[in-house]
């Protein structure tokens, strides 16, 4: 069994605004193979958010992005890089 599938793409930059749309001749098998696909490639041009520091230790420097390991630094075996325990919200 063969169908189309029909691809609508829009463009937007401010005010301007493009939008057209692609028309593929596939069957199911294609189709869900086309939708795999771009799933797939527009992962790959997602950038995460670099992710900010929580807490920092005052003596090195050290950058802490979870409350939990800032806890641990400075009520237990201190700060991973100089042993030390004064943390501060960066």
């Amino acid at each position: 069994m063969s169908g189309k599938a029909i691809i609508s793409l829009l463009f937007e930059d401010g005010d301007y605004k493009e939008s057209d749309d692609i028309i593929l001749m596939c069957d199911q098998a294609g189709f869900k193979a086309l939708l795999e696909n771009l799933v797939i490639e527009s992962r790959k041009h997602v950038v995460a958010p670099e992710k900010q520091p929580e807490f920092i230790c005052l003596e090195c420097g050290h950058k802490f992005y979870s409350a939990h390991a800032a806890e641990e630094a400075a009520f237990g075996d201190g700060c991973p890089s100089c042993s030390g325990s004064d943390i501060e919200v960066a």
